[in-house]
């Protein structure tokens, strides 16, 4: 889930999608050919940007295999998007459903506390 958060351009496509097309490594779109608008396939045999991959930070394996470990679930993606349309439209939430969303909770409000000490660090830099 902090993929999701830190980097949105890269957790949402999978490494087999990169090993297939190019995708612009700021915007994190498809790359595509400017004449027909179709996406630029990854030419067979060259190297994809696994190297420089959130995906693959955390360890020392910079392959799309590493990175597949790091692909966020269906399941995972539905409960996060339950969590967000609960706090919207609350509706009845069993235990299983509690945990998660308690899970979910901790783990944005850390991302939170870490993002607003980082932009305290930087205006004390300055």
């Amino acid at each position: 889930m902090l993929l999701q958060l830190a980097h949105p351009e890269v957790s949402a496509r999978t490494c087999d999608a990169c090993l297939r097309w190019i995708f612009d490594t700021d915007s994190g779109n498809l790359v595509r050919n400017r004449e027909t608008g179709e996406p630029l396939p990854r030419p067979p045999g060259s190297r994809t940007p696994c190297l420089t991959c959130p995906k693959c930070t955390n360890t020392e394996e910079k392959t799309p295999e590493a990175g597949r470990r790091s692909d966020v679930s269906r399941r995972n993606q539905l409960t996060l998007l339950r969590y967000h349309e609960q706090l919207v439209t609350p509706g009845p939430v069993d235990d299983v459903m509690r945990r998660n969303f308690g899970i979910i909770h901790e783990v944005l409000d850390t991302y939170d506390r870490g993002v607003r000490r980082a932009a305290l660090m930087l205006t004390k830099v300055r």
